[in-house]
């Protein structure tokens, strides 16, 4: 940080018109959630056995892994091809991958959904 950057409050209101919408699209995707742990995915997705997965599947684990795969790519790239020319995006290039698969991790988690028995 430079001699001329000095932390300082935040002089803007935090509960802008955009954070409350996204808050209030968060609040519904958790009763969503909330209700695929209570009733099962079906109650949610309208999914059965016959059509059982449909686009759900494909929608929230395919694009985290390619999120995640492009990410560890060009993190390959640089690292171990050593590419010099990607050095600027090798953080966050990681830090997407990163995500990508934590969002797989956490989509698995759903899809599953049984949370009782993540604790062992």
């Amino acid at each position: 940080m430079s001699s001329t950057m000095k932390p300082e409050p935040i002089s803007q209101k935090f509960f802008t018109p955009g954070v409350i919408i996204l808050l209030a699209l968060v609040i519904n995707g958790m009763i969503f959630l909330a209700g695929r742990f209570l009733f099962g995915l079906g109650a949610i997705t309208n999914l059965d056995n016959q059509f059982p997965w449909g686009i759900w599947i494909g929608v929230d684990v395919a694009a985290g892994v390619a999120l995640a795969a492009g990410g560890f790519t060009t993190a390959a790239l640089g690292h171990i091809i050593h590419k010099e020319d990607y050095h600027a995006i090798m953080r966050p290039a990681l830090l997407t991958a990163m995500l990508g698969y934590t969002f797989v991790a956490l989509g698995v988690f759903v899809d599953l959904g049984r949370w009782y028995f993540i604790s062992g």
